[in-house]
């Protein structure tokens, strides 16, 4: 704290000057506003993924359990293949997108048990469009990683039987009505095989449980107002920086103190 610094006077001194501080921020909220009716508006499309388990198939899962196999399934949705895929798409109808770019205007946001599909364009109808684009491929690489995790179940269970297989072959040399006329050299060839294809698929799967259900909940329609944040953000940002200059004003270092 400077000898010269007094809280006293420091707070005497912005009452004192408040007038011009809020005649500051004023002008600073509307220079703020100005601003924001000279960008182009911007639009937000939004579609709906319902997610979830077939309780019929694989029977009760803890919440920590549901909340991995949801988070999985959004991670599928939200993979770099996919968003390329949208901007291929999106290329044939005559729209082409950089992927970087594109990828600022897009976000996917969990609620619950859903995944909320955001687009922003300038065009309501774009926006729209890509958003239902997303979300169909977004459903078109679901049913690809389902389709593997169920393959690499019914694989397992197989590689399972064969193990089981193997392991009595080896225990009882006379060997397994179930497993002839295999040899334990030929269950073990075929263990090798069939446990490469269930890695395989796997890795395909990308993590996601076989008993997931999802399906589109809403389709994304034109929005018919623009969003207004970046309209707020200036304003306040206005105002702070009218806050700023009228602080700096008050106590700028060569301006006259009264005795």
């Amino acid at each position: 704290m400077t000898p010269d610094f007094s809280p006293r006077q420091t707070l005497e001194r912005t009452l004192r000057g408040w007038p011009i501080i809020a005649a500051l921020m004023l002008a600073g909220v509307l220079l703020g506003w100005g601003f924001s009716l000279l960008s182009a508006p911007i639009y937000e499309a939004q579609a709906e993924i319902l997610t979830g388990i077939n309780s019929a198939q694989v029977g009760s899962v803890d919440d920590e359990e549901l909340d991995l196999i949801i988070n999985t399934a959004g991670d599928v949705m939200d993979s770099t293949l996919v968003r390329q895929a949208v901007l291929d798409a999106a290329a044939v109808r005559g729209w082409p997108l950089e992927l970087t770019a594109f990828s600022g205007s897009l976000t996917l946001e969990r609620k619950a048990h859903s995944w909320v599909f955001r687009v922003q364009d300038k065009d309501p109808q774009r926006a729209a469009d890509l958003a239902n684009l997303w979300a169909d491929e977004a459903l078109a690489a679901l049913d690809e990683a389902a389709q593997y995790a169920r393959l690499a179940e019914a694989e397992q269970r197989a590689l399972d039987s064969l193990v089981t297989c193997w392991q009595y072959n080896v225990s009882q040399p006379q060997g397994s009505a179930a497993c002839a006329p295999l040899t334990a050299a030929e269950l073990q060839d075929q263990i090798v095989e069939l446990n490469t294809a269930v890695q395989d698929a796997r890795a395909e799967a990308q993590g996601l449980f076989p008993g997931i259900n999802y399906a589109l909940n809403q389709e994304a329609s034109r929005p018919t107002h623009p969003l207004h944040y970046a309209r707020t953000n200036l304003m306040l940002a206005g105002a702070g920086l009218g806050l700023l200059i009228g602080l700096g004003l008050l106590f700028q270092p060569w301006r006259p103190r009264r005795v």
